[in-house]
């Protein structure tokens, strides 16, 4: 009867974590409260404008597809535009674990879209959060959930699982906010232009 009460409290107190809201993830959401906004379709959306000064186009170009080559991890990014004329490139990327979980194995990614408008010194890149990627890992299986981000909370303050939404989107905020960062060095400094020529032969 003891094993039994036990478990139940375990279950109810999980389950509560769970779909509720507790006081740590408040206060991580109100620390980035008014630092993000929705865009028309009500996604995420992150814009910035990037200023480089006396570097050609073409060369901002180059700096952009190295920062989706070099910045991510392994098969993390997707270029899916690459347009010299309307001079934009549009790809996609992953941020990996933005949140998780051990009891249970439970891990959740963030996948984004960024789209670069590039003119002679300077450029336009926008990063819109799309989806979170939930992998339950039990009994040496995984079950793989997909949630778009618009729906899920805080976006939705109707959304389910507060605590893991909301932890999620808080440190997804921050990827969003240090990609940017990233490749606004890429187009300015060139980051990763020496990578770029190693693997040129």
């Amino acid at each position: 009867m003891k094993m039994k009460t036990c478990f139940w409290i375990l279950f109810l107190g999980f389950t509560t974590a769970s779909f509720a809201q507790d006081r740590n993830t408040r206060d991580l959401l109100k620390e980035i409260e008014g630092q993000w906004a929705l865009n028309e379709s009500g996604n995420v959306e992150y814009q910035r404008i990037i200023e480089a000064p006396g570097v050609e186009q073409d060369e901002i170009f180059n700096r952009v597809l190295d920062f989706f080559l070099y910045y991510y991890s392994m098969g993390n990014s997707v270029v899916q535009t690459e347009d010299r004329v309307l001079n934009r490139i549009v790809g996609k990327g992953i941020f990996d674990d933005v949140h998780s979980t051990f009891f249970p194995n439970n891990y959740v990614d963030c996948r984004h879209n960024i789209a670069v408008d590039i003119k002679d010194g300077r450029a336009r890149a926008s990063l819109v959060l799309t989806e979170f990627e939930n992998e339950l890992i039990m009994d040496y299986s995984s079950i793989f959930q997909t949630f778009k981000v618009a729906d899920s909370y805080p976006v939705n303050p109707d959304g389910k699982t507060k605590n893991k939404m909301g932890k999620a989107f808080y440190k997804s905020h921050f990827a969003a906010l240090e990609a940017l960062d990233a490749l606004e060095r890429s187009i300015k400094q060139g980051t990763y232009a020496d990578q770029r020529l190693k693997d040129e032969w």
